[in-house]
């Protein structure tokens, strides 16, 4: 599980998409909140080992960050 923070601004919504390495959309979701940062958590544990991009677009912002997912052994 991955927390991820996303600041809304003066939106209360947004769209939280994840990314591969690729450019292959893995997740796409629409979030909302009340104009403030959230935290909201996500399962990815059927996601596989590698590089992703974690972007969110809120209005006219747009915020994007490395997520990186590595085996446990």
């Amino acid at each position: 599980e991955v927390s991820i923070v996303v600041p809304f601004g003066k939106y209360a919504e947004g769209l939280l998409t994840i990314t591969d390495i690729t450019g292959k959309s893995v997740t796409a979701m629409n979030l909302s909140g009340d104009r403030t940062i959230k935290t909201f958590n996500m399962d990815v544990s059927g996601y596989n080992s590698g590089l992703y991009f974690v972007n969110f677009r809120s209005g006219e912002k747009s915020y994007t960050q490395k997520l990186v997912i590595a085996d446990r052994k």
